[in-house]
């Protein structure tokens, strides 16, 4: 069985694809790939009446947020556009990732990367017209322009990563953000910084992250309810090595990633408990202050939720102030309307950070966590016994379930259970595995 679950592709082609012209009636064939691209720079590298040429990337941002409001076919027809305004004998199109394009340009004399470029824009231009009539959603994408000139002496591998490399720099320019590369230039300084993202978005993109599950054990001895558990995320490389999430989230989060990991782990975790039907697993699932302050973010969800068909109460979203809320009115406003729908918010990691009270004190929630410092000696450290106290007081005032973290041994389990706090997670309990391994996989 797959370290991580193979959802099955819920019904994207068939949504919100209907009622504009741009959008394609039929599937378009993909453009060539990876493999396509380095034989045609082969042979220009090669060839002995060798002229200057450009290569154009586009990425398209928010894929993620377009994938899921109108599906495959709003990408598949940005490149179909782009295709037909470019001269076949002069210029070429490949894909290079799912959100990526190449474009290159043989032929400099007719039209230069400057020019392309704005055709390109005023393409995407099109298609957001389009698109904002049916979803409140932006198109835009960024490019990337590489220039290869006769003094050029790179191998085939290193000018597609030039290429890959222009498409993650103009990324790091924002929206609509725009970056000049020369082919022959050393970009090691430049990429370094950017190789974890690299990694990160291969990882989403060919689905090398890998969902585990921790056991959340409920320690009232009246409790009557379904088994829970927390799904975890680590990233699995191209060697086999599995990577924590500290090794790799931060940079997501400061690259702006995390909603783009948040929704692999969503869809996947809502694949996984559809296929649990009957089984009644309560399953928490975290995300990120950039997901939550989304405007797309409930429409995903409710997609999930009817592709897999999950009954929402069996989820559970947990929300952390320690990386800090992009728009806290949206997120309120997300999470108010979520839990309108049936879903559940837990807040993690409960005083950790400063704003831990005002959380509290504003966000509609269900569950409150209590941060592991806090946890791990309570049994022995009175400082901690007072502050767990005083947490379970105020998550009995705002009618909220506590849950300790960081439980490693049943002394403190014990402890908690009689101090009031209604579940434990960690080691004790039982320690994070594979989700299709885990004691609720079917």
């Amino acid at each position: 069985m797959p370290a991580h679950p193979a959802p099955e592709s819920p019904p994207s082609d068939t949504r919100h694809h209907g009622s504009t012209g741009l959008i394609a009636a039929n599937v378009t064939p993909q453009p060539p790939g990876v493999h396509a691209l380095r034989e045609v720079l082969a042979e220009e590298l090669a060839s002995a009446h060798r002229r200057p040429f450009g290569i154009l990337t586009f990425t398209i941002d928010d894929y993620p947020v377009l994938l899921g409001s109108f599906g495959w076919r709003v990408v598949d027809t940005l490149a179909q556009m782009v295709s037909s305004m470019l001269d076949a004998s002069t210029c070429r199109l490949f894909q290079f990732a799912s959100d990526s394009y190449a474009v290159v340009l043989l032929d400099r004399g007719n039209k230069n990367l400057t020019e392309l470029s704005e055709s390109v824009q005023k393409i995407v231009v099109d298609v957001q017209r389009a698109m904002c009539r049916q979803a409140d959603v932006s198109v835009s994408a960024s490019i990337g322009m590489l220039v290869v000139g006769l003094q050029t002496h790179a191998c085939v591998d290193r000018l597609v990563d030039h290429v890959i490399a222009a498409g993650f720099l103009a990324r790091e320019q924002g929206r609509h953000g725009v970056a000049v590369v020369d082919g022959g230039a050393d970009l090691a300084a430049q990429v370094a910084p950017l190789r974890w993202t690299m990694r990160i978005r291969q990882a989403i993109e060919h689905d090398r992250l890998v969902l585990f599950a921790q056991p959340i054990r409920p320690l009232r001895p009246d409790h009557v309810g379904p088994p829970r558990q927390e799904i975890l995320v680590r990233l699995r490389d191209p060697g086999g090595s599995i990577w924590s999430p500290r090794e790799f989230l931060p940079i997501a989060d400061r690259h702006g990633l995390t909603p783009d990991i948040d929704r692999w782990v969503v869809r996947h975790a809502f694949a996984w408990v559809g296929r649990q039907r009957g089984a009644g697993v309560h399953t928490s699932i975290n995300l990120s202050g950039l997901s939550l302050a989304e405007s797309g973010l409930v429409d995903y969800v409710q997609q999930m939720l009817d592709a897999y068909q999950v009954q929402p109460s069996s989820i559970c979203f947990e929300i952390t102030e320690s990386v800090g809320i992009e728009g806290f009115q949206l997120a309120a406003s997300n999470i108010a309307e979520l839990r309108r729908r049936g879903l559940r918010f837990a807040l993690d990691d409960f005083g950790s950070g400063m704003a831990s009270l005002r959380y509290l004190r504003d966000l509609p929630l269900d569950y409150l966590k209590i941060d592991g410092s806090f946890i791990r000696d309570v049994a022995r450290n009175q400082a901690n016994q007072y502050l767990v106290s005083a947490m379970r007081d105020m998550s009995l005032a705002f009618g909220l379930e506590t849950i300790a973290e960081y439980v490693e041994d049943e002394a403190t389990a014990a402890y908690l259970a009689k101090a009031g706090i209604d579940y434990a997670q960690g080691h004790a309990i039982g320690r994070p595995m594979p989700l299709s391994e885990g004691p609720f996989a079917l």
